[in-house]
């Protein structure tokens, strides 16, 4: 009598391929969408840092800290923030995770009183009637996860503020999908998200 050998036939290893395809197919882009997850944790955390940092900068100096315009380079807004007094340890905080394509800017955008020159402390900018109207000194925006700037500085900022519907399109929003449009806007106050 002859003994059957013990081995897999074409149509199992092909079961045990098609099962395992099926599996790499949904855990995959759960893998891949945790580091997005991941960036957002810490985007957001940075936030929760630097609206307390400039909090206790605005308590001791009794505004902003101005906004040097140099966020592409050497993030010498956020330096205010380090020196004399360290709100933060060092600017790396400010450190923008996503940043926007097709520039070099590599921190946190910041608006907030201009400076006009180098001896200069700054002025109210165009816009601190606005920030005033809408109860903030200071708007930090992060390109988000599209590294897509929608963020505008001539748009209307009050309306953006309270989060008008009809402007809601700059808010990145985790539930239309990780890497979908829109910035993370945060101020003195809160960091908004629609």
């Amino acid at each position: 009598m002859r003994r059957r050998q013990s081995a897999f036939t074409l149509i199992e290893l092909l079961i045990v391929v098609a099962i395992i395809g099926i599996l790499a197919a949904i855990a995959v882009p759960n893998f891949m969408n945790a580091r997005t997850r991941a960036n957002l944790a810490q985007v957001y955390g940075n936030f929760g840092s630097l609206r307390t940092a400039i909090g206790l900068y605005i308590l001791d100096n009794k505004e902003a800290p101005v906004d040097m315009g140099t966020e592409t380079a050497d993030a010498s807004t956020y330096r205010q923030l380090t020196t004399p007094v360290a709100y933060v340890s060092g600017v790396d905080i400010a450190r923008d995770i996503f940043p926007p394509k097709n520039q070099d800017r590599m921190y946190y955008d910041y608006g907030g009183r201009i400076k006009k020159n180098e001896n200069d402390r700054g002025e109210p900018g165009p816009r601190a009637a606005a920030y005033d109207q809408a109860g903030v000194r200071c708007v930090i925006v992060s390109s988000g996860p599209d590294g897509d700037t929608d963020f505008g500085w001539t748009d209307a900022v009050v309306p953006l503020m309270r989060q008008d519907p009809a402007i809601r399109h700059v808010f990145y929003n985790a539930s239309n999908g990780l890497n979908s449009s829109g910035d993370i806007i945060g101020t003195n106050t809160t960091v908004f998200q629609n």
